[in-house]
């Protein structure tokens, strides 16, 4: 018992130990940063460009730097500085995936209804909406848990035909209530916001 609880500790150890050192190789890192590039940009449609990645294995980690996402005439749509997100490497009591932070530094987005429109591909209105799909009985939920979230420095415009929201300066702390599903602590530290409706 003793040594089968010994082999499977150095396995996992060994298999730690390898992930982490293959996250230092600039080759595999160029590899993991270009495929988050190619995923994102077939997500959103548009070129996303990452100069920077760096993975972390204790505890999960991704930082990403320098971060663009272009608009439609190949003008910056979203600009970031800095993210990152760090990972609890076990679930949590729901069997949920549970993101500890999110800390995004020097965002900087505009948003406009066009935009918001052909993101998610509204249909003209005197076309016929397409189906939603129904779920069927082996689809399952996926949880996430998040824990907190960061916004440092951020400048954000959002202009949409029934609501306009401006932030600048801004650094934004949401911290979930301990002992609490449905409550969250948002702590303002600075910034100017106009928000009209």
């Amino acid at each position: 018992m003793r040594k089968s609880l010994l082999l499977i500790g150095c396995v996992v150890l060994g298999v730690a130990l390898g992930l982490a050192l293959a996250f230092r190789s600039p080759q595999v890192r160029q590899n993991i940063r270009e495929q988050i590039m190619q995923q994102a940009s077939l997500a959103l449609d548009r070129e996303v460009v990452i100069q920077e990645l760096e993975l972390g294995v204790f505890p999960p980690t991704v930082e990403l730097g320098s971060v663009t996402v272009y608009g439609a005439h190949k003008t910056p749509w979203i600009e970031l500085h800095q993210a990152k997100v760090r990972v609890q490497p076990w679930p949590s009591a729901s069997m949920g995936l549970v993101i500890d932070l999110i800390e995004l530094d020097g965002l900087n987005a505009t948003l406009t209804q066009e935009q918001l429109d052909s993101l998610i591909g509204t249909t003209e209105p005197d076309t016929e909406p397409a189906p939603t799909p129904q779920p069927t009985q082996s689809s399952t939920n996926f949880n996430i848990e998040l824990g907190s979230v960061h916004l440092w420095n951020t400048r954000l415009d959002i202009d949409l035909d029934a609501f306009a929201f401006r932030a600048s300066g801004l650094d934004l702390s949401l911290l979930p209530e301990a002992w609490s599903d449905h409550r969250i602590s948002i702590d303002l530290k600075s910034g100017h916001l106009d928000i009209a409706g």
